[in-house]
């Protein structure tokens, strides 16, 4: 059986590290890509340099959002992929495909996946939040977990991605959506036993630092969206923190680590 897993990155000196901790564990880094656009810091310098056998792909882009560049490199480098893979897993840097515990760990999920007739899955969207008044920021040193002091958690519908497949995707922008021949599969349930969580706003700090100059925003303002989980400022203008509360699963608090 053979997996291949990749992601696409653009200065992640926290993320792309923590990307590639989790999913080299995973499926070894022979078989994780990472397509650099662009990238002006040492964060694919680094992982590289903790990781020499991970394959890297240079497919630089002058501007810095593209939403219609990332869609058809990303859709090409599945295509390509799959040539010479089983299946293929995809997912931003700041997302990380979670299985239950009725697996061991996601290749477990993956290999019962490939014994199935499905040709892809749909993982169930999930947000975690920092609570800045409660919660302290995430630590930054080598071998800390993110998610030690991360309590809560929110199911978000709109956030559930199409990221494992055995055939070639044809995405919305953003990677929300799929199309099958041409038609929105709009109506496909996630997987309850796989989860995609979101790791964008577990801390308030670290979203300023990715945010501030594309959405215009003041640290002040950031704060503030963390504390009341409104995003008045925000031209998404989507709720991040909707549902029920919900426990962070403590499995998960030891597989996502700097």
């Amino acid at each position: 059986l053979k997996i291949a897993a990749f992601t696409i990155t653009r200065n992640e000196p926290l993320f792309l590290r923590v990307w590639c901790n989790y999913y080299c564990k995973v499926f070894g880094e022979k078989n994780v890509h990472i397509i650099d656009n662009s990238t002006s810091d040492d964060s694919v310098r680094i992982v590289q340099e903790l990781y020499p056998n991970i394959n890297v792909i240079v497919k630089p882009n002058p501007k810095e959002h593209d939403s219609m560049f990332l869609k058809n490199t990303v859709e090409k480098m599945q295509r390509d992929l799959l040539r010479s893979n089983d299946f293929v897993v995809f997912s931003e840097t700041d997302e990380f495909l979670l299985p239950s515990q009725n697996y061991v760990d996601l290749n477990d999920y993956c290999e019962k996946f490939h014994s199935s007739s499905k040709k892809w899955v749909r993982a169930q969207g999930w947000n975690i939040v920092q609570q800045v008044d409660s919660e302290p920021s995430i630590e930054r040193t080598i071998g800390s977990h993110l998610l030690k002091d991360r309590n809560s958690m929110w199911k978000i519908t709109i956030y559930s991605k199409t990221l494992i497949t055995k055939v070639p995707l044809t995405y919305q922008k953003g990677f929300h959506i799929i199309y099958d021949k041409g038609q929105k599969v709009a109506t496909e349930i996630p997987d309850e036993d796989l989860s995609l969580l979101h790791a964008w706003r577990i801390d308030a700090d670290e979203y300023f630092r990715r945010h501030s100059m594309r959405y215009k925003i003041t640290y002040d303002q950031v704060i503030e969206y963390f504390k009341t989980h409104k995003m008045d400022w925000s031209p998404l203008l989507d709720p991040h923190a909707e549902g029920p509360e919900t426990p962070v699963p403590d499995h998960w608090k030891q597989l996502i680590y700097v």
